[in-house]
């Protein structure tokens, strides 16, 4: 996961599950090249029979259109340093 994003999405995942909602939510991971992927989580909150919460749902690769948006060709993360997007 992409550090800057790490707090939103534990924040996401305990405020949906204390709360037993649905969630919507994108984010980015590092990949062990350094290139960054988009991703866009769905679930769908279900109550379990131990009485706890148990999510259902899809995790779809968003890159590809996050990077025609932007216009970038290429994503790395390098700690330390904004987004470097080179061609």
């Amino acid at each position: 996961m992409h550090p800057e994003d790490a707090d939103l999405v534990k924040q996401t995942l305990d405020r949906a599950s204390e709360e037993g909602k649905n969630f919507d939510h994108e984010y980015r991971l590092v990949m062990p090249d350094s290139s960054i992927k988009y991703v866009h989580v769905v679930a769908h909150s279900l109550n379990s029979e131990s009485g706890g919460t148990e999510f259902i749902g899809a995790v779809m690769d968003i890159t590809i259109a996050k990077k025609s948006e932007t216009g970038f060709d290429r994503y790395r993360y390098r700690p330390g340093a904004n987004l470097d997007c080179s061609t």
